[in-house]
């Protein structure tokens, strides 16, 4: 159990991963980190804290696209809605489609034996193909 905070933020993924205690999956350097910063939530009751970082989308900047990653302890069940669909080569849930945003959950690792799970969010006007090349450049 990590100790009890409610918002932390790092300059470094490796730093936010250390606090964390897991990995956490970023994309390739085509999209660099828009606010310099990852923060990490410790929400009551979550047994490891979330991880919220934004990357700039460079065609629409300064557009971001949004990518949370946590453990599935207590979110699951909310992840796995939408369309059973391949985005970016990992099949996941295509949850938002619409004239307002784009959201795409998928597990992208394992924390003592839970799946974790990413989720990206971006505005419409980022369009499906590029949130597909995004979540094809997550590691």
């Amino acid at each position: 159990m990590i100790g009890s905070f409610g918002l932390q933020e790092f300059s470094s993924i490796s730093d936010a991963e250390r606090v964390a205690g897991y990995h956490i999956p970023e994309p390739s350097a085509d999209y660099p980190m828009g606010f310099d910063q990852t923060a990490l939530r410790n929400l009551r009751g979550y047994r490891r804290p979330m991880s919220s970082t934004e990357y700039t989308y460079a065609p629409l900047a300064p557009t971001s696209i949004g990518l949370v990653v946590a453990p599935s302890y207590d979110w699951s069940g909310s992840l796995a809605k939408g369309t059973n669909t391949l985005v970016g080569g990992h099949q996941g849930w295509l949850m938002r489609n619409d004239a307002i945003a784009i959201t795409f959950a998928f597990t992208c690792g394992t924390v003592d034996g839970v799946d974790v799970w990413c989720v990206v969010r971006a505005p419409a006007e980022v369009g499906l193909p590029a949130v597909d090349d995004f979540v094809a450049s997550v590691h």
